[in-house]
């Protein structure tokens, strides 16, 4: 169940209420996290890549979004979230630091380098190239 903070959050999201400063990469987990509890993952991975698209052309940037990294995410997310079924933002953080901390090295387990920072992979999502997304270990990077 999402908090009124949680509906405030992203009732300002899609007014393009928030700051590029407060739209930072934990917002943009919070997001996909929120999303994918209301409305499941494959309606949410729409819904975060319309409403991350529709910000970052208000902001006159229109070559920042990219649609696997978002994308792949989301779907580490929903395995997580499948994995460890909690509806608190904070307590999702608690249980997974790797996702704020170290969300290029988690992507680069499933992902090499090229194919995840191509220019295809920026505009459309492409299935990663070291391990599927439905396998491996969906918890946190052991360190």
């Amino acid at each position: 169940m999402l908090t009124q903070d949680d509906k405030q959050f992203l009732a300002d999201f899609e007014a393009l209420k928030l700051t590029p400063a407060t739209f930072n990469h934990k917002a943009h987990l919070r997001l996909a996290f929120l999303c994918i509890l209301q409305d499941g993952l494959e309606p949410a991975v729409e819904r975060v890549g319309r409403s991350i698209r529709a910000f970052a052309e208000h902001l006159g940037a229109y070559d920042k979004y990219h649609q696997t990294i978002t994308e792949a995410l989301m779907r580490v997310i929903g395995l997580r979230l499948a994995q460890q079924p909690v509806a608190d933002w904070q307590r999702f953080l608690v249980l997974n630091p790797d996702l704020v901390n170290e969300a290029k090295e988690v992507l680069l387990h499933y992902y090499s380098p090229e194919r995840l920072f191509s220019t295809e992979a920026r505009t459309r999502f492409v299935e990663p190239d070291r391990h599927p997304l439905e396998e491996t270990a969906c918890t946190p990077l052991d360190r």
